[in-house]
């Protein structure tokens, strides 16, 4: 039986955060650290190669890579042009398009998948549904997947261990705050998700675990020089960890959440792992 999408509900201060994060400032490194969701991940949603997927809110293009095996058109589009700029010299046979997700520079019912990628907590979610459902073929899927550290495995555990006392407190957080939750609006026309967790994993130095930090929000949007002393300590603390000493790389632990809508693309999905 497939679980029922979260009910919607985004803060003020939420909203707020989202005008905040300037993802782009660090465009470079964001393209260098931050892990992409695993191919598995795509495959998953995607198990039946389709005529056009979209990258929403697409930051440097590392989903739109993995949409290149399973889409003959791949379209990304990202509102930070800083972002969109590194995109577009990586991959430019991906068609790029300066926009946001409450208003998609698209037709109506003109492609097969939407797929957002650790970006759901920006996005104006009534708006971006509305968005999304009028670009959508009939039986179009949207899919959502958030890529973390995962922390149910021992190498994970420890990384978290060693990382989240250094973490900024963020006040604008309600308690039980998760990013990678995805709220729907009741009664809209996404309902009935089907989520799966996917692990991967890779090879990182640990010297460059601190950058992989720098790539979140909550650091990025911190004062300079306090984003500094924060990715200095954790330097510090990687350093003196017996995990990583004297490693030249480490196996870092990833899981991958992903949400499918079922609604609109169970036919399509089935009939693709039927084959």
């Amino acid at each position: 039986m497939p679980a029922a999408w979260p009910r919607a509900g985004t803060s003020p201060e939420e909203k707020r955060f989202r005008g905040q994060c300037k993802l782009g400032a660090v465009a470079q490194a964001y393209d260098r650290y931050r892990p992409a969701p695993p191919q598995v991940a795509v495959d998953w949603l995607l198990p039946k190669r389709v005529t056009s997927g979209v990258d929403l809110a697409a930051g440097t293009g590392a989903l739109s890579r993995c949409l290149l095996a399973r889409a003959d058109q791949v379209i990304a589009v990202e509102p930070d042009e800083r972002l969109a700029a590194v995109l577009a010299r990586r991959l430019p046979t991906v068609r790029l398009l300066v926009g946001r997700a409450e208003s998609l520079p698209l037709s109506d019912a003109s492609v097969d998948a939407v797929l957002v990628s650790s970006a759901w907590h920006w996005l104006d979610v009534e708006a971006a549904v509305a968005e999304i459902a009028r670009v959508l073929h009939p039986g179009g899927l949207l899919g959502t997947l958030w890529t973390s550290l995962d922390r149910q495995t021992a190498r994970g555990a420890v990384l978290w261990e060693s990382a989240r006392g250094l973490m900024p407190h963020r006040s604008d957080r309600s308690q039980g705050y998760r990013p990678e939750a995805v709220c729907l609006p009741a009664g809209g026309p996404f309902a009935q998700p089907e989520i799966a967790s996917l692990q991967s994993s890779g090879r990182v130095r640990p010297g460059r675990l601190a950058e992989v930090i720098g790539t979140y929000s909550s650091v990025i949007t911190l004062p300079a020089p306090e984003r500094e002393r924060l990715l200095a300590q954790v330097r510090d603390s990687v350093a003196a960890n017996p995990a990583f000493v004297g490693r030249a790389r480490v196996t870092v632990p990833f899981s991958c959440r992903c949400c499918g809508d079922t609604g609109r693309a169970g036919a399509h999905r089935a009939a693709g792992r039927a084959r």
